[in-house]
């Protein structure tokens, strides 16, 4: 009976949290548009919801900035700042690079694909100037990460831009103008090599050895202003949904463009208090399906773990030893092991996990630990079940934080990663479930440790690094569900097709689709 109770409040707390986070969501006007090209955007405007398409804007034109996000970004990300710029009275059109998002065109293998990002940019830059309402005279560029970059660098061949944003990110321009009327702003949580990359950048914009922190150099009357500004208490990501930061921004283009027009007051983004009560109530909910699945789960019960150490330095071992054997080998390149993968990053992190997993399974299958499992039907239609709730119901609440639903394109790039990380997540389940419970959360730590040694060693894309925090979440995700899925349903090759499944979900969504 209690437990029919906390299910029914679940379930009534989760339809609350979409009502409110889809007022919240249309608390700020904001429409898709496809620019020439072929680059997709959403706009956000100041104001009242208006018919789109219908008529334009009336009254004062508003000022606009173009936002542009990081490498394995999206739309979505930065969202929290073109509602918070929307709020001041500043218009913004945030593009998704090619590669990236609902962009069809992929992004080049050949590194970064410079030529492209900024063919992307030049059309939300041309797109923003000739709508309707929009102020031409009063145009910014900013970006994240790589946006920040790329920000920069178009700003330096583009003498009509007003102002120029960089957020974690920057480097000197090598364009023939000087960018006018520049914020670099980053992370104290951001790696030392992008703070110090972006201080030398503000140093140079402003003609100096070395710049103060937080003090404006220059003249905004002749575009030559230049601020070096840190937020702390957040990293590399959690810096695009940080009020200090936004705040910074509007401040920023006040003196830049001048104050906003049809401004709220309102600050703050109304979706994060609704998203957290959404996947708190999600997450109860995906534990109560776990137990209505039970019945129809065959069991296969784990091996029983005489040594937790002994288990946990198994899987520190053949960690160990897949970076080793990769060492030196650039794994997803187009000639590399790896290279059939159209997804990058996710070609030598999947990769890495297959050649982790198989060595796994040879150590269990040579200790005679190795359970059969794949072929049972009923095993794939409930993962199948339990991936699709929790796509449906933590993409609904993480989308304000990251784009999360796949085109039909992606779809069919999750398959791949999936069959690769299929062995490695089994494996663990099969190596680490059956011993004490706090075994198995050691065991992702160990994961996480191993992964970010990888990447420091550049065995593994540093992009990885800047990533981990989203292992996290998802890791303790996979923590719950494995948690109960063991007391209920044993099977560790429904908990290993879960996790792979949503691993590739995330690397399908996330990471570029390359040429």
């Amino acid at each position: 009976m209690t437990g029919r109770l906390v299910y029914g409040a679940a379930a009534l707390l989760l339809a609350v949290s979409l009502l409110g986070l889809g007022s919240a969501t249309r608390a700020v006007h904001h429409y898709a548009v496809e620019m020439p090209g072929g680059v997709p955007a959403i706009v956000y405007e100041p104001g009242p919801a208006r018919p789109v398409p219908g008529p334009p804007r009336t009254g004062e034109p508003v000022p606009v900035v173009v936002l542009a996000h990081g490498y394995m970004g999206n739309t979505s990300m930065m969202s929290s700042l073109a509602r918070r710029l929307a709020r001041a009275g500043y218009a913004s059109v945030v593009l998704a690079f090619r590669g990236h998002d609902r962009n069809p065109r992929p992004f080049s293998t050949g590194g970064f694909d410079f030529e492209g990002i900024h063919q992307d940019l030049a059309a939300a830059v041309r797109f923003a100037r000739s709508q309707p309402g929009f102020d031409p005279e009063r145009t910014a560029v900013a970006g994240h990460s790589m946006g920040a970059f790329t920000a920069l660098e178009w700003a330096s061949r583009d003498p009509a831009v007003d102002a120029v944003i960089a957020i974690a990110g920057g480097a000197p321009p090598g364009g023939p103008y000087p960018p006018p009327n520049v914020l670099l702003v980053w992370a104290s949580g951001d790696p030392k090599m992008l703070r110090d990359g972006a201080r030398e950048a503000a140093a140079s914009l402003a003609g100096l050895q070395r710049v103060v922190l937080d003090r404006t150099y220059g003249e905004f009357a002749r575009g030559s202003a230049v601020r070096a500004s840190e937020v702390d208490g957040v990293d590399h990501l959690t810096i695009l949904y940080s009020a200090d930061m936004a705040q910074r921004v509007v401040d920023w283009l006040g003196q830049t463009l001048g104050p906003g027009v049809d401004a709220s007051g309102a600050t703050g983004d109304g979706r994060f208090g609704w998203t957290g009560l959404g996947l708190v109530s999600a997450l109860v909910l995906l534990w109560g399906l776990v137990g209505l699945l039970a019945p129809f789960v065959p069991r296969v019960e784990n091996p029983v773990t005489t040594s937790s150490l002994g288990a946990l330095g198994t899987l520190a071992g053949a960690m160990t030893a897949g970076a080793v054997l990769l060492a030196g080998v650039d794994a997803g390149s187009p000639g590399g092991p790896f290279g059939f993968l159209p997804l990058a990053v996710s070609a030598p992190v999947s990769g890495y996990q297959a050649l982790c997993g198989v060595l796994l399974l040879l150590v269990l299958a040579h200790g005679g630990a190795l359970r059969p499992g794949l072929r049972d039907s009923r095993m794939w239609t409930c993962a199948g079940v339990l991936l699709l709730a929790t796509y449906l119901m933590m993409g609904t609440f993480l989308e304000p934080y990251a784009w999360r639903w796949l085109t039909p394109q992606r779809a069919l790039h999750a398959f791949v990663p999936f069959a690769l990380m299929l062995p490695f997540f089994a494996a663990f389940e099969l190596l680490l479930r059956g011993a004490r419970p706090w075994v198995p959360i050691a065991g992702r730590i160990v994961i996480l440790g191993v992964m970010a040694l990888a990447t420091i060693l550049q065995l593994l894309p540093f992009e990885l690094f800047l990533a981990l925090g989203g292992f996290v979440v998802f890791f303790a995700l996979f923590e719950a569900i494995g948690y109960r899925a063991s007391r209920v349903a044993p099977n560790p090759w429904l908990m290993g097709v879960y996790q792979a499944g949503w691993s590739a979900l995330a690397h399908a969504s996330l990471f570029p689709v390359l040429a």
